[in-house]
């Protein structure tokens, strides 16, 4: 989704024809459509809306304009990480593999202890999270992958493993993307930190998903091998 958030950062000497010089008189276009359906960083990376404004290094030019301020990168976070805590709760109100529950257990703990070291960086550093125009796009997308473990009866536990390795490989990228825009030294740790964990989260779902995977590979061999028993002794007549 915002596979693109490092070009977010454009260098106007030398982006040329990508990025047009700034004035100070001009004002931001308003937001395209394709912001709210799903677009990515390249495509509203010329849209400037809350919190998102042009922010010089220096005076002098050329300078780096950052089209993802710290505000924005705090809100982008605090939104994947909220998805991932919902994602954790609808396997625990439903889940049936014991090995799935206690995954989803570690993982609600792990995203509610990111919550809390980003609540306590907004804190320290006084700087409230405003969502930027990728907020939408990125926030339905992860959704949508939580929408669709609903309903699935006994093939949640699976369905879950498989997207909180999808899930965490989007937040891994993403946040990596992120610690490359942002400013605060603060925050740029705290990206750093989440990143690892993030990263430590999705070697663990690979780790489920692939035991599950062989699991489910014996089981089937073993009724196949089941079957064939079966259809040999009614050939035999027993």
């Amino acid at each position: 989704m915002i596979r693109a958030l490092a070009s977010g950062v454009c260098v106007l000497a030398a982006a040329g024809a990508a990025c047009s010089g700034p004035k100070p008189e001009r004002r931001p276009p308003a937001a395209p459509a394709a912001a709210k359906t799903g677009a990515t960083v390249a495509q509203v990376r010329d849209t400037l809306e809350s919190g998102g404004e042009v922010v010089g290094d220096s005076a002098s030019a050329p300078s780096t304009v950052h089209w993802i301020s710290d505000a924005n990168a705090l809100s982008l976070l605090g939104l994947m990480n909220a998805r991932q805590l919902s994602a954790a709760d609808l396997e625990l109100s439903s889940w049936h593999s014991d090995t799935v529950r206690a995954f989803a257990v570690t993982m609600a703990r792990t995203h509610a202890d990111l919550q809390h070291s980003i609540d306590s960086l907004v804190d320290q550093i006084h700087i409230a999270p405003i969502a930027p125009a990728l907020a939408e796009p990125l926030g339905a997308q992860m959704q949508s992958q939580i929408d669709s473990l609903r309903g699935l009866g006994v093939g949640l536990d699976r369905a879950y493993v498989r997207e909180q390795v999808a899930s965490h490989e989007l937040m891994s990228e993403n946040v990596r993307q992120l610690a490359g825009v942002v400013e605060r030294p603060e925050l740029g740790s705290l990206l750093a930190g989440v990143a690892a964990r993030v990263d430590s989260a999705l070697a663990r779902a690979r780790m489920v998903d692939a035991m599950l995977t062989a699991a489910d590979s014996a089981a089937a061999a073993d009724s196949t091998s089941r079957a064939e028993a079966r259809a040999a002794r009614r050939r035999r007549g027993g």
